[in-house]
């Protein structure tokens, strides 16, 4: 039986967002939606968002992949105007796959996510920022496979292939961002460029891209 205070946090969050009360998960409407508590998926993605102009709260909650080897992805948005923040994904493939425009990843912890923590692909204006990224050792932090203006900054990435890798084909912004005992730290594109960034411990700390400034720094 829910208890009165899960019945009053309920009731207090159905009036300014739809709960997010099982995996998997479709959003066909535009609109703000909140976790409800931590789920684990059993070899599907989590959530697919199929509408524009949505913003999802993971509300500090966890999602995970239970099944080891799972080609699936936790977060998958095929729409434009789509923000996912404040929590964990874990396990996934990617944990966030953006295949449209405008996306924002903020705040998240995404570990051990097999392919990138955040991938996104045919995505412009994006904005991944203030996330912190544990890889596998196999893995890319964040993944640009072509889309141009999109910003990355603030993220602490480590344990991965790669920490960011871009194949930008106009152009990103790459800022402030910390990478750590990876093999490359930045692997960009001719039309990137980038300032601010601390690579520390990798094998290959900058590779393509063009510097603004002389603060980036790299061992």
């Amino acid at each position: 039986m829910a208890t009165l205070a899960t019945l009053l946090w309920t009731s207090a969050l159905a009036g300014a967002a739809t709960v997010i009360d099982h995996i998997p998960y479709t959003i066909t409407a535009s609109g703000a939606y909140v976790l409800r508590s931590s789920f684990t998926a059993n070899g599907t993605g989590a959530i697919t968002v199929k509408a524009a102009n949505v913003v999802i709260n993971l509300n500090g909650f966890t999602l995970a992949q239970g099944q080891a080897g799972s080609q699936s992805d936790g977060i998958e948005v095929v729409a434009d105007n789509v923000t996912v923040r404040n929590g964990t994904i874990s396990g996934f493939d990617s944990g966030v796959i953006f295949r449209a425009s405008q996306g924002e990843a903020q705040d998240l912890h995404l570990l051990r996510n097999t392919g990138a923590g955040v991938y996104l692909i045919n995505a412009s204006e994006a904005t991944v920022a203030n996330c912190f990224i544990f890889g596998t050792g196999s893995d890319t932090g964040i993944y640009i496979n072509s889309g141009n203006g999109n910003l990355l900054q603030n993220n602490q990435i480590s344990q991965c292939a790669s920490g960011i890798t871009s194949l930008s084909d106009k152009g990103c912004a790459i800022v402030h961002n910390y990478v750590a005992n990876s093999g490359t730290g930045l692997d960009l594109s001719d039309h990137d460029y980038y300032q601010g960034n601390v690579l520390t411990n990798c094998t290959t700390a900058f590779q393509g891209g063009h510097a603004i400034g002389t603060e980036n720094g790299g061992d």
